[in-house]
C-alpha cells in the first residue's frame, strides 16, 4: 500500500497516469479516536489578461506599523534594540509579517511604543533610535496603566463637500478590504448610477490630464453623494477589520446615513438605494440656489434674518452655534 508516515516537507507528486493529484490523510489518536480524509489539488486559476492587469494596480502597502511593549521602560528599550538587530541581522524580512506577529502573537503590557515605516531599513533606523532615547517622527510612546478603562472611540461621517477625484486611490491599490467594499458598492450602485463608480473615484490619469473638467460629475450631487457613502463604508469595514470597535457612529448629512449602515440599522444594499434617491432628488432641485455656514446661534441667524425672511431663510441647524442661511443666487 502506499502508505508513509511523513517526517520532513515532502513534494506532492502526480500519480503516474493521473490528471489530478488526490491523497487520503489519517490520523491514529492514543485514545482510539481515528480520522480520515481525502484532499484533492485545487484546480488551476485563470489567469487572464484582465486578472494581470487587476494584479498590476494592486501595489504592496507603502507602511507599516510596528507594535511593541513591556512591564517597564528598560524593558521597552531592550526589546526595541532586539527588534533592530534581527532586522539588520535579517535585511530581505517581510515587513508586514513582522508586524503582524509582532501585534497578534505578543501580550500587550503598560509601557507602549509604535513605529511607522515604510521599508525593513527605515524601521531599523527608528528602533535604533528609540532604543537609545532619540526623538524621532513616526515614532509615539505611552504608559497606559492597567486600571486605566479605554477612552470612548467614535466614528464620525462627514456630509457632502468632501469629496474629490482619486480620495482613496492609495488605499483602493494597497488594502485588500477598502477594495473590496467599493467593489461592492461599484457593483451595487451601477444599476442606479447607470455607470461605474470606480469610473468617478478613480478616471485614468491620461483622460484627467485631457479632460477641462475632471471633477466636474464627481460634483454633482447625484454622483457624489454615493461616491462618499461608499468611500465613508470602506473606511470603516477597514478600521473594524482592524479590531477598531467604536462606542459611537456619528455623521453629518450622508455621513448619517453611513453610520447608520454601519451600525447595522439597515444593509448596504439599501442604503447605497437610500443615498443614490438622495442624491438624484437633490441634484434636480433648482441650480439657482445658494449657501452660507455661519457661526452663530439659531436666534441670532433669525433676528438677522429679521424682514429678509421671504428671500433668505434659515436652512439647517447644525449645532448650538452653527446654522446655514439658503437664498437664490442673482446671475
Amino acid at each position: 500500500l502506499p502508505i508513509a508516515v511523513p517526517t520532513t516537507v515532502t513534494p506532492w507528486l502526480h500519480p503516474e497516469g493521473a490528471t489530478k493529484k488526490i491523497a487520503g490523510v489519517s490520523s491514529f489518536g492514543m485514545g482510539g479516536s481515528n480520522a480520515h480524509v481525502v484532499v484533492e489539488e485545487a484546480p488551476p486559476t485563470a489567469w487572464t489578461a484582465e486578472s494581470q492587469k487587476t494584479a498590476l494596480r494592486h501595489e504592496k502597502r507603502p507602511q507599516h506599523l510596528l507594535t511593541l511593549s513591556a512591564k517597564n521602560e528598560a524593558a521597552l528599550a531592550a526589546l526595541a534594540h532586539r527588534y533592530q538587530a534581527h532586522l539588520a541581522a535579517h535585511p530581505d524580512l517581510a515587513l508586514g509579517d513582522l508586524c503582524y506577529t509582532a501585534y497578534t502573537g505578543r501580550s500587550h503590557f503598560s509601557h507602549r511604543v509604535s513605529l511607522v515605516a515604510g521599508s525593513v531599513e527605515q524601521m531599523q533606523q527608528k528602533l535604533m533610535l528609540y532604543s537609545t532615547g532619540k526623538s524621532t517622527p513616526g515614532v509615539q510612546s505611552a504608559i497606559v496603566p492597567d486600571h486605566q478603562a479605554p477612552p470612548l472611540l467614535a466614528f464620525l461621517f462627514t456630509g457632502q463637500g468632501a469629496q474629490y477625484v482619486n480620495m482613496g486611490r492609495e488605499l483602493y491599490a494597497t488594502e485588500p478590504t477598502f477594495r473590496e467594499s467599493i467593489d461592492r458598492c461599484d457593483e451595487l450602485l451601477r444599476q442606479y448610477l447607470g455607470e461605474s463608480l470606480l469610473a468617478l473615484l478613480y478616471p485614468d490619469l491620461d483622460e484627467q490630464a485631457h479632460s477641462p473638467q475632471p471633477t466636474a460629475k464627481i460634483d454633482d450631487t447625484a454622483y457624489t453623494q454615493p461616491a462618499l457613502f461608499a468611500v465613508e463604508y470602506a473606511l470603516a469595514q477597514v478600521w473594524l477589520a482592524w479590531g477598531i470597535q467604536p462606542d459611537l457612529l456619528l455623521g453629518h448629512s450622508v455621513g448619517e446615513l453611513v453610520a447608520a449602515c454601519v451600525a447595522g440599522i439597515f444593509s448596504l444594499e439599501d442604503g447605497l438605494k437610500l443615498v443614490a434617491a438622495r442624491g438624484r432628488l437633490m441634484s434636480a432641485l433648482p441650480q439657482d440656489g445658494a449657501m452660507v455656514s455661519l457661526m452663530a446661534t439659531e436666534v441670532q441667524v433669525q433676528a438677522a434674518i429679521g424682514p429678509e425672511h421671504k428671500a433668505v431663510a434659515l436652512a439647517a441647524v447644525d449645532g448650538p452655534e452653527s446654522a446655514v442661511i439658503s437664498v437664490k443666487r442673482e446671475p
